[in-house]
């Protein structure tokens, strides 16, 4: 049909129901607007015709669609700036339909008299408006003068509108699809056999399958196989949503974590499928899991260091040398991780089984051979034997021929010799049935625990050889005053033997009962500085002469006050084991609580000994008697307190529970 013939309202509504059957059949593309294009200006008679999409983002607009119009002409006019001026602009900027015939388009654009080609003598511009909004432009010119009457109208004006509906949809699917490629997670479709039925691009770029693989798959074969019950049941109920994650195989091997939002769609005639969603949170999960890992080593750095000051702190604050053995063994099985841990000591080549701590030790003790013989256990037993450290890794043999690899119960351990007085007394053994745990840092850490540990019992053996050189320096002394003064011979013994048996009754610390101990030993020391005639008197003594015997705590303590490890409490009991609880007594007066606890203890003692001790002038007391006059000085001369804990001591009872009341803390 040319422009010269007419055509009716019938040839109009014919090819109308034509364009639209074509655009329902069909899914929308450029390929079937350009076929309609044809169609609708061959109906009209149009020499021809254009349509172009608008971006309202660039304020442009682009020809995709067009008839009649030569090569030249589609490329000078591709893209055009909306601006006022044209007839395609002032259509989009006005929102309205434009018609021009020859003489419009000379009054209305002197300007572009040039641009218009001889075969357009009438043109039609259209928005494509839909919702109010513009999608595009369409339009028709006729190479003679047209004038369209209102059945043409209401076809150009009704095929505008579907351009429009059929560019909006276009342009929808292209943002769907470049949303799908670019996003970051993955859309997937799967069928109720478990096949796919639709995959985003992404899917690919993500797990490394295309289309064609993911058709020979099913859901199964990519799940890992402990998170397919997540999915499972879901894919039995129609409706039903999900929302988990889940590790999917990478087509190159490994796994990736997804989050997935689901929703089962089997039912749903327009879907017919289970819909995922899902986004890649691997790096996510990995940063979780090394976080954590960082907090075990952290926690576990954190243990070993505090087991470590607890090995650190037993070394000074364990004064017993089998106590401090047992004490480190324990410790350092936390410190080292070790399961089992033994201690045995050594005698020439022969070893004895002290202490074994940890699990299935009896087992692991059985597999060792029936002697007791250093030089049978093979590398391990002669590196003690030589002193040294000695490793064993799980993939080391001990003997030759070599034993079975690996070991049951000794897999991987290490031994650390105990070393005092330049021999080997015994020996550390740290064992693990389970893994290989040496290490380098386990070796330097071992190397620097033996040097702790003999060092410490080496400084023990030593304080220990001080303290007794100590303890009989004092026994010494007072045995050297009794020599002197020959009345109160064995009286240093039987105070030192009863205040240290009263301490324990009163539950002294171990420190106190030393001090009292020394104070016993020390209490008269300062009679060295009273002369032969007072001290030697066989008679009473006047009282100037007591007023001279009065002095001997004060010289006593002025003697052993510059002893700087002479502790402060034995001092005490030299200074005022002669002060009374009621005030009386001497060098300073003090009364009660204010004369300190261990002269008080040791005031009883030594008034008891001087009771039933013979003296040149007076008889030795009954213990009855004693006990009775100890009683009636209580609360005068003597602690009321300290007296009845003698007395009961004395008829040997030795508990006496609830006993504190107005002594100091004990440690």
């Amino acid at each position: 049909m040319n422009s010269e013939e007419s055509v009716t309202s019938a040839d109009l509504s014919t090819i109308q129901r034509a364009i639209t059957r074509h655009l329902t059949v069909y899914p929308a593309s450029h390929d079937v607007i350009q076929q309609v294009l044809e169609w609708a200006g061959q109906a009209l008679g149009a020499h021809s015709a254009s349509i172009c999409t608008y971006n309202p983002r660039t304020q442009s607009l682009h020809r995709v669609n067009a008839m009649g119009y030569s090569e030249e002409r589609l490329h000078e006019f591709r893209d055009v700036p909306v601006e006022p001026g044209l007839p395609i602009t002032d259509a989009v900027l006005e929102q309205r339909t434009i018609y021009l015939t020859v003489r419009d388009w000379e009054e209305r654009y002197p300007h572009l008299t040039f641009i218009r080609l001889p075969e357009m003598q009438a043109i039609v511009a259209l928005p494509l408006l839909l919702e109010g909004k513009v999608n595009g432009t369409l339009t028709f010119s006729w190479d003679s003068g047209r004038t369209l009457d209102g059945f043409e109208w209401a076809f150009v004006e009704g095929f505008a509108l579907q351009c429009a509906g059929v560019l909006y949809r276009l342009r929808r699917a292209a943002w769907d699809q470049k949303v799908l490629q670019y996003s970051g997670g993955i859309v997937l479709v799967f069928g109720e056999d478990g096949k796919v039925n639709f995959l985003s691009s992404s899917v690919t770029a993500l797990l490394g399958y295309t289309e064609e693989d993911l058709h020979h798959l099913q859901l199964l074969d990519v799940l890992h196989p402990d998170d397919a019950h997540m999915v499972g049941d879901v894919l039995t109920k129609p409706g039903a949503p999900l929302r988990t994650r889940v590790r999917v195989r990478h087509k190159a091997g490994g796994w990736i974590w997804l989050d997935v939002m689901g929703q089962n769609l089997l039912a749903d005639p327009d879907v017919q499928g289970f819909v995922v969603n899902a986004r890649d949170v691997s790096s996510g999960v990995r940063a979780i899991e090394a976080l954590r890992a960082s907090d075990r080593a952290h926690r576990q750095a954190a243990d070993r260091y505090r087991h470590l000051l607890d090995l650190v702190n037993a070394f000074d604050l364990t004064v017993d040398p089998a106590a401090l053995i047992l004490t480190v063994l324990e410790r350092a099985m936390a410190v080292t991780g070790f399961p089992q841990a033994f201690y045995v000591d050594i005698v020439d080549t022969v070893f004895t089984l002290r202490w074994a701590r940890g699990s299935h030790t009896d087992e692991a003790l059985a597999l060792l051979p029936h002697k007791n013989d250093l030089r049978a256990l093979g590398r391990s037993g002669l590196a003690t034997l030589r002193g040294e450290l000695f490793f064993a890794a799980a993939d080391e043999a001990l003997f030759d021929p070599a034993e079975a690899l690996p070991r049951r119960f000794w897999r991987s351990f290490c031994s650390v010799p105990l070393i005092t007085g330049g021999l080997v007394r015994g020996v550390f053994v740290f064992a693990s049935g389970t893994e290989d745990r040496i290490s380098p840092d386990l070796r330097q850490l071992m190397r620097s625990f033996a040097d702790h540990v003999n060092v410490m019992l080496e400084r023990q053996q030593h304080v220990q050889q001080l303290d007794t050189a100590r303890e009989e320096t004092f026994q010494a002394l007072g045995r050297a005053l009794e020599y002197r003064d020959h009345d109160t011979h064995g009286h240093t013994a039987r105070v030192v033997d009863l205040a240290e048996r009263l301490g324990r009754t009163l539950e002294l610390s171990g420190a106190q009962l030393d001090a009292l101990r020394w104070g016993a030993y020390l209490h008269d020391v300062g009679k060295m500085g009273i002369s032969d005639r007072v001290l030697l008197k066989p008679g009473m003594l006047t009282e100037g002469e007591w007023g001279e015997m009065r002095t001997h705590p004060e010289v006593g303590y002025t003697i052993l006050a510059p002893i700087p490890t002479l502790p402060a409490e034995t001092l005490g009991v030299v200074r005022h084991h002669h002060e009374r609880w009621d005030g009386g007594g001497y060098p300073d007066g003090l009364a009660g609580t204010g004369i300190p606890l261990l002269a008080r203890i040791f005031a009883v003692v030594d008034v008891y000994d001087a009771l039933t001790s013979e003296r040149p002038y007076k008889a030795a007391w009954t213990r009855e008697e004693a006990r009775a006059e100890l009683e009636r000085v209580a609360g005068a001369h003597l602690d009321p307190e300290i007296v009845p804990a003698f007395l009961t001591l004395l008829t040997g009872d030795a508990a006496l529970s609830g006993f504190r009341g107005g002594l100091e803390p004990t440690e």
